[in-house]
C-alpha cells in the first residue's frame, strides 16, 4: 500500500517526457503497472508528455483494461482531435466492455467533431436503451452540443427539457447556438430563464455568449446594466469576459468606456489589444488606434490578424501610408501576409493611400484571392483614376468565374464613363479591348451582359 501510495505522490512531479518514462519503468518493477487507476494515470502523462503513439503503445501493453482505462486512452486520442481513432477505439472496445457514461460522451463529441449525426444519434439511442436519460449531466451536454452544431436546436431542446434540472453548462450550450445562430433575443430570453426561473448561475462562458448576443443588438444603456451584473457575480477580472465586454462597447459605439475598461485590466492577451485597436479603427478614432498598435509592438504583444487588420484600416483612414508600411513589415515578419483577410486590407490601404502599384504587386503574390479581394483591387484602380486597368481587371475576374455584384458593376460604369471623357469615345464605339456594361431598371447586375472583343460573359 505505501508502495502505491509513494508512485502516486510521484505523479504529481511528473513534468517531462524523461520522467514518464522513469515512471512507468518504476510501475513495472513495483508490479503496479496493471492498475487500473495508475494505468490510467500514466496514460495521462504520456499524452500531456510524451507522443500519442506512446500513449496507445502503453495501452495496447495493457493486459485487461478497465473501463477507466479504455475512457483514459479515448480521452487522449479526442483531446488531440482525433476523433476517427476515438470511434474506431470505441467501437473495440463495444465489443469485449460495456461503456459507461464517460464512455458514451466521450464517443459523442467525436461524432460531433467529425459531423457524424447518423453515428451520434445510434448513440442516443444507445444511452436512452441502456441508462435514465436525466442520470448523468456530461452525457446530455454531451447530445446537446452535438445537435446544436448540427443546427438541430429543437432536438437539443428536447434533450434539455429531459432533465427536470439542467446544470449551468447545458443552459449555457442552448444560450450559444442561439446567439451563434444570429438569434440575439432568444439567447438573452433563455438566459433570462435560466436566471429567474432555474435560478441557475452562469458561469464565465454563459457571459461570454451573452455579451456576444448583446454585441447583435448593440445598445448602450443594455451593455452599462450587464456590465454591472458582471461585476455583481465577480467576473470583472475573467480575461475571456472582458474581451467580451470590449468587443459590447465596441459595437455600441462608446469608445469611452471601452477604453477605461481597458485600462483597468489587470492582465490583457493578444485578444485584448486587438479589441482595442479594432474599437478606436471602428469609431473614428484612427490615430488611438495606429498608436496604440505602436504601444502593443513596443511592449511584445504578439499580434493577430484582427489587431494587424484593424490597424490597416487605420492607416487607410487617415492616409498614412508611413505607419502602413510599417505595419505591412509586421504583417511579413508575422506571416500575416499569406493571410487573404490581411492582404486585403493591406491592398486597401495602399490604395486608399495612392499607392496602386504596390497594391497589384501585393495582389499578384497572393497565393489565394476571393471575391473580396478582386473587388478591393478594381475599386483601388477606380479610386486612383486606373479606368482601363479597372476594365481589364474586371474582365479577368470574370475569367476567374468570379461573380461581380452590384456595387462592383457600378464602379466599372464609371470607370467606362471616365474612359469615355478621356479618349472621347462612345459605348458603342469603344475599341475591342473595352467594355461595355449594362444593367437592367432594378439595378441588378443579374441580368447583365459584359461585352470585350466582341465576345459576352453572363453575369
Amino acid at each position: 500500500m505505501k508502495r502505491r501510495e509513494l508512485v502516486l505522490d510521484l505523479f504529481r512531479l511528473c513534468s517531462s517526457c524523461s520522467s514518464v518514462i522513469q515512471l512507468h519503468s518504476l510501475t513495472i518493477k513495483s508490479g503496479l503497472v496493471q492498475d487500473s487507476f495508475i494505468a490510467a494515470k500514466l496514460s495521462n502523462c504520456y499524452v500531456k508528455y510524451a507522443s500519442l503513439e506512446a500513449t496507445r503503445k502503453l495501452f495496447d501493453e495493457t493486459l485487461q483494461p478497465t473501463v477507466y482505462i479504455w475512457n483514459s486512452i479515448l480521452k487522449c486520442y479526442s483531446m488531440k482531435k482525433s476523433y476517427v481513432e476515438t470511434l474506431q477505439l470505441f467501437h473495440d472496445m463495444m465489443s469485449v466492455e460495456k461503456p459507461d457514461q464517460a464512455t458514451i460522451s466521450i464517443a459523442l463529441k467525436a461524432s460531433s467533431g467529425l459531423c457524424e449525426l447518423g453515428y451520434g444519434r445510434m448513440l442516443h439511442g444507445f444511452v436512452k436503451k441502456n441508462y435514465e436519460m436525466d442520470s448523468d449531466f456530461f452525457v446530455g451536454s454531451a447530445l446537446i452540443d452535438m445537435y446544436t452544431k448540427s443546427g438541430l436546436i429543437d432536438e437539443a431542446l428536447r434533450v434539455f427539457y429531459e432533465y427536470p434540472e439542467p446544470d449551468t453548462v447545458m443552459w449555457t450550450h442552448i444560450i450559444t447556438r442561439y446567439q451563434q445562430n444570429g438569434d440575439s433575443n432568444l439567447a438573452l430570453e433563455f438566459f433570462s430563464r435560466m436566471l429567474m426561473e432555474a435560478h441557475v448561475s452562469p458561469d464565465s462562458i454563459t457571459l461570454v455568449s451573452v455579451l456576444s448576443a448583446y454585441a447583435q443588438l448593440p445598445d448602450l444603456m443594455a451593455a452599462s446594466c450587464v456590465h454591472g451584473f458582471v461585476i455583481k457575480k465577480g467576473f470583472e477580472n475573467v480575461m475571456s469576459v472582458c474581451n467580451a465586454l470590449l468587443n459590447l462597447y465596441s459595437k455600441c459605439g462608446s469608445v469611452i468606456a471601452a477604453s477605461t475598461l481597458f485600462s483597468k485590466m489587470e492582465n490583457k492577451d493578444a485578444i485584448s489589444w486587438a479589441s482595442m485597436v479594432s474599437c478606436y479603427a471602428h469609431n473614428k478614432a484612427a490615430d488611438d488606434a495606429i498608436n496604440l498598435f505602436n504601444i502593443m509592438m513596443c511592449k511584445r504583444v504578439e499580434p493577430n490578424s484582427i489587431s494587424v487588420i484593424s490597424a490597416l484600416q487605420a492607416c487607410e483612414t487617415t492616409c498614412n501610408l508611413k505607419e502602413g508600411k510599417k505595419i505591412h513589415e509586421v504583417a511579413v515578419g508575422k506571416g500575416f501576409e499569406l493571410d487573404v483577410f490581411v492582404s486585403t486590407a493591406l491592398i486597401d490601404m495602399y490604395m486608399n493611400c495612392y499607392s496602386p502599384h504596390e497594391a497589384m504587386e501585393l495582389f499578384e503574390k497572393m497565393p489565394k484571392k476571393d471575391s473580396v479581394s478582386w473587388i478591393a483591387l478594381l475599386n483601388g484602380c477606380v479610386k486612383n483614376g486606373m479606368a482601363y486597368k479597372s476594365m481589364e481587371l474586371f474582365v479577368k475576374m470574370l475569367s476567374f468565374k468570379i461573380q461581380p455584384d452590384v456595387i462592383v458593376m457600378v464602379k466599372i460604369l464609371t470607370s467606362c464613363s471616365e474612359y469615355e471623357s478621356i479618349y472621347g469615345m462612345k459605348g458603342a464605339d469603344l475599341s475591342e479591348s473595352s467594355v461595355v456594361c449594362s444593367i437592367n431598371n432594378s439595378g441588378s447586375a443579374a441580368d447583365g451582359r459584359i461585352c470585350l472583343s466582341h465576345r459576352s460573359w453572363e453575369i
